[in-house]
């Protein structure tokens, strides 16, 4: 399988975050679910890192 642009993962990304299954999301695109998911779990480390601590 040829790699996908960064664009395409934030797409399909953004399509999971509005409520598209990760299901679909594989029958659409052919990608597998493997993938997806991990790519998830890298945009969740990512935007989970970019917080900035609570000062209390």
């Amino acid at each position: 399988m040829k790699r996908v642009s960064n664009e395409t993962k934030q797409i399909i990304i953004n399509q999971f975050n509005n409520g598209i299954s990760v299901a679909s999301l594989t029958e659409t695109t052919g990608i597998p679910r493997s993938t997806i998911y991990g790519w998830l779990k890298a945009s969740h480390n990512n935007s989970s890192s970019k917080k900035k601590p609570v000062n209390k």
